[in-house]
């Protein structure tokens, strides 16, 4: 199974004050079993968000052990998909995505990825399929 990797449970699994960490913990296994997907869009607001709440140094670390490990392949962003994650963005407002959230939206149709490690129920409306 392909399994898109969001940046809610790449926090929650760092952050022991996380209402998620539990639940990020347990199924962070599942990525052992699964080929791991995510974004540099990714990485970026994980390193932004994280920082704050855990420091800047343990996210580093984390990350740079995301990129250089075998469970997740980290994929770039171009300027089109960017231009087209702002045209998403719009017409998903009601919605709530974020701009990394309209990324990921698009690299995960493009790479027919239907399956999302995300506590961010925003997906589900959208027709995929969320984990845990």
């Amino acid at each position: 199974m392909i399994l898109f990797v969001d940046t809610g449970p790449l926090i929650a699994f760092n952050d022991p004050r996380d209402q998620h960490h539990a639940d990020a913990l347990r199924a962070f296994p599942i990525l052992k079993q699964s080929r791991g997907v995510t974004s540099i869009a990714v990485l970026t607001e994980l390193a932004t968000r994280g920082a704050r709440l855990v420091g800047a140094p343990p996210l580093r670390s984390f990350i740079q052990t995301l990129m250089n490990g075998p469970y997740l392949t980290v994929v770039e962003i171009g300027t089109d998909l960017f231009k087209q994650a702002l045209a998403l963005q719009v017409k998903y407002e009601d919605q709530g995505l974020s701009l990394t959230d309209c990324t990921s939206v698009l690299l995960m149709r493009e790479a027919r990825i239907n399956t999302i490690f995300t506590f961010d129920q925003a997906f589900r409306r959208l027709g995929f399929r969320i984990l845990p």
